[in-house]
């Protein structure tokens, strides 16, 4: 679970959150029980609940809602980490079995579901219409960006262009909506909630962007996931992008060969890793990120300085040094 020292009341919320997700559970089947209890005590890194309690805090607002708002947008987040694992037939999740390979896709799309509902019921309990119509938007969207995804899976001629749009709508929108939503609690005006979403939107490009060059970059221990799964699944990312543009012709035949090939991408593991990681594509991924975080905080200074300004650009300094 994520932590800013600096600020002990964004750590209680934390901890009130992390006491009220197992709670969703109660009414459900022994079934859903069973793998609720399993797949929350691998604990995420809380991120999106984390700006959006403390896009909150930096707009003045000082009651406990955001607390239930981070559990509803971190419901739909897991959602989607059990929906996406069913499609991309994962076998890990956080270094522990994913819901699908433990229990079956049957299971796994029950359970996916139910969160999902128990979010828009715990969004409801909020009692603010507007906040619902939001996530519901933002949901539509994050699924289109899958479809797309999904129909687009072996296209080596994707563009940049496109995948930026893929990972805007399948990652950047739901923390662009945890930033805003978070102003709307304050009773934020119009402009405020702007900037915000501003925010959010070139904070999740960032984050999403780290997350594919990890994919190629990270230690497979540390990431709690086979290493090159997106070249496995067929998933043209940034990191693809820019190591087919290499200049070491052995990466870019490789890669083409490998993508969407499992057994391809098993027989190069080695070989993709260490051309990848003597690439200049990935200073030019991480080229990007860095844009997309100072676009980020850029849009921070319409705030005056306080804490949390401060943790949330905190925060986007430690998405672009994650190692998982």
């Amino acid at each position: 679970m994520l932590t800013v020292s600096s600020n002990p009341g964004l750590a209680s919320k934390l901890e009130a959150l992390e006491a009220h997700l197992p709670e969703i559970l109660h009414a459900s089947s022994p079934e859903l029980q069973q793998v609720g209890e399993a797949f929350f005590f691998t604990r995420g890194k809380r991120i999106r609940p984390a700006v959006a309690m403390l896009s909150a805090e930096m707009a003045g607002y000082r009651g406990e809602d955001d607390v239930r708002l981070g559990v509803v947008v971190e419901l739909i987040h897991l959602a989607t980490l059990v929906h996406d694992d069913i499609l991309d037939e994962s076998r890990l999740r956080r270094g522990d079995r994913s819901v699908n390979f433990q229990w079956g896709n049957e299971l796994a799309v029950l359970f996916g579901d139910y969160l999902y509902t128990k979010a828009m019921d715990e969004a409801i309990a909020l009692g603010r219409l507007d906040v619902l119509q939001t996530l519901c938007g933002i949901t539509v969207e994050m699924i289109q960006g899958e479809l797309v995804q999904h129909y687009r899976r072996g296209a080596a001629e994707l563009t940049e262009e496109e995948h930026f749009d893929i990972i805007r709508r399948k990652t950047a929108l739901l923390f662009a909506g945890c930033a805003r939503l978070g102003g709307r609690l304050a009773g934020a005006p119009e402009e405020t909630e702007e900037a915000l979403w501003r925010f959010g939107l070139h904070f999740g490009m960032a984050f999403q962007l780290v997350d594919d060059l990890l994919d190629y970059t990270a230690r497979e221990d540390i990431l709690g996931k086979p290493m090159l799964g997106d070249l496995a699944e067929g998933k043209v990312t940034l990191p693809f992008l820019c190591f087919t543009k290499d200049g070491n012709l052995r990466l870019r035949q490789v890669l083409r060969e490998s993508l969407g090939d499992a057994e391809a991408v098993a027989r190069h593991r080695d070989d993709i890793l260490h051309m990848a990681s003597e690439s200049d594509g990935v200073g030019r991924v991480q080229a990007h990120a860095q844009a997309f975080a100072r676009e980020a905080k850029r849009a921070l200074e319409t705030f005056p300085k306080c804490r949390a300004r401060r943790d949330l650009e905190t925060l986007t300094e430690f998405v672009l040094s994650r190692k998982k």
